[in-house]
Parts: structure tokens; C-alpha cells; sequence
């Protein structure tokens, strides 16, 4: 996985330090195969995992710092936007709750969906990003001879809810 720990999330997008990593993992997890693998494909993820294990040797490797970076700027905001409706709820034996304090109320529905929108679109922005990335450092190979992924980067907004 790209984001490994809570402090890359909170890298991608505002969470709280004390969130537990296993609560997001899920959604991370979702993101990446159903968003960011479905656009540079598995090969290429599969290749950016390895990078970060260190298991490809990284000699000065900027390209793919570079798309890490931006596939980690997509994954994390959708991964939270994913999460968002279950997030703000618990489930157990006293069945849907949320939690109450004296010195914080939930937010209200209209402030949820307004972070759950932007975090949507700041993660479909950044893999809009990731795919100009890989076009402008496309060799054509894989191309069909036109030098990029797309035709045009705008396809990438017909692709997206």
C-alpha cells in the first residue's frame, strides 16, 4: 500500500492524529484498487509498491517520487471521502450511535457532505494530475502510437462520478 501510516494520510489530507490507521485502511485499500489501479493499471501500481519497499533499486528514481507523490495525493482524500458515512457513526451492540462530549457535537450533515464533496474532488483532481504525469513522461509504447494514455486529459472528468 502507497499511504502506510496514519502520518502519510494526514500528509494527503486533514485527519486526526489519534485516528487509528486500521479504522482508514479499508477505504485506502478501496481506493487504490477501484480508482487509482483501474487509470495506470496494475502493472504500474504493482511497480510503485515494489519501489517502496525498497525492493526496485532507487537510484535517484525522480519520475517515480513524482508519481507517488501525486497517486498518494489521490488516494488519501477519496480514501476519506469513502469513509465518510461510516466513519461518522459506530455500530455495535446498542446499534448506530455517534459520540457526544461536552466539548465537541457531531457535524452537522451539511458540513460532512461539504468536506465529503471536496475531499472527492481533490482526489479525482490528483489522479486527472497522475494521468498528465504519465502522459508527459510516456515513451508512446503503450499508447496505440499517439504518445498519450487518453486522448485527452478531459476524458479523465467522463470517467468519474
Amino acid at each position: 500500500m502507497l499511504i502506510a501510516n496514519i502520518e502519510d494520510l494526514r500528509r494527503t489530507i486533514k485527519v486526526n492524529a489519534t485516528l487509528p490507521f486500521e479504522t482508514v485502511e479499508p477505504y485506502l485499500q478501496y481506493a487504490t484498487e477501484h480508482y487509482l489501479q483501474r487509470y495506470i493499471g496494475k502493472p504500474l501500481y504493482l511497480s510503485m509498491v515494489y519501489y517502496v519497499k525498497g525492493d526496485v533499486p532507487a537510484a535517484d528514481n525522480v519520475p517515480m517520487d513524482e508519481l507517488l507523490e501525486l497517486c498518494k495525493q489521490a488516494i488519501g482524500p477519496l480514501a476519506v471521502a469513502l469513509g465518510t458515512d461510516e466513519l461518522s457513526i459506530m455500530i455495535g451492540d446498542s446499534g448506530h450511535t455517534v459520540s457526544k462530549s461536552d466539548t465537541k457535537t457531531p457535524a452537522s450533515d451539511a458540513k460532512i457532505l461539504l468536506a465529503k464533496e471536496s475531499a472527492l474532488k481533490r482526489g479525482f483532481d490528483a489522479i486527472e494530475r497522475v494521468i498528465v504525469f504519465l502522459e508527459e513522461n510516456s515513451d508512446g509504447k503503450n499508447s496505440g502510437g499517439t504518445g498519450q494514455l487518453m486522448a485527452l486529459p478531459e476524458e479523465f472528468n467522463l470517467c468519474v462520478p
